[in-house]
């Protein structure tokens, strides 16, 4: 047994940052942390969360409170299910091959983020993200040309657990 049972709770705020760069992007994720870091009425002061977040949202354009109240106010990580289905062929029925992803979560709160979803084609891979706002996501991508297999999150980039939801949820207060 660990020492330490929740080690998430130690590492969640790096993990916060990181699944924000996957949902805004890497030119808005930059942009806020410039910003951040180099606003007069931040830089060398005391900052609060929301402080945090209206930086962040001012960078990307989007209003991130369904993004950041799960990730902030849980000790939760998302807990997702995930099914593929592959045509590799229309049969001269439709557009031509297809891969289809429907992703769900199972944990309450539902939590909004990006996952990396690889497709490996006759072409070759194909890299793309699916952004989960909903607690049921599903995704269509038509190739032009056959689709063998699905890899999601190949590399490990996303916080998530794959199954059944954990435990409930302990409220972080605060």
């Amino acid at each position: 047994d660990p020492i330490l049972p929740n080690i998430l709770v130690y590492d969640k705020g790096a993990w916060v940052l990181h699944m924000l760069r996957m949902y805004i992007g890497d030119d808005a994720f930059f942009t806020f942390f410039r910003d951040y870091a180099e606003s007069p009425a931040l830089a060398m002061g005391s900052v609060t969360t929301p402080d945090m977040i209206a930086a962040a949202e001012l960078a990307s354009g989007k209003n991130l409170a369904p993004f950041f109240e799960p990730w902030l106010s849980t000790d939760l990580a998302p807990a997702l299910q995930v099914r593929t289905d592959i045509n590799k062929a229309d049969g001269g029925t439709g557009p031509g091959p297809y891969a289809r992803v429907e992703i769900s979560q199972v944990q309450d709160p539902l939590f909004t983020m990006a996952v990396p979803v690889r497709l490996h084609t006759a072409c070759g891979i194909v890299d793309e993200t699916i952004i989960i706002e909903n607690q049921q996501t599903v995704w269509h991508w038509t190739a032009s040309c056959t689709i063998d297999s699905i890899s999601i999150d190949p590399e490990g980039l996303a916080l998530f657990q794959l199954g059944a939801p954990p435990a409930a949820a302990l409220k972080v207060e605060g």
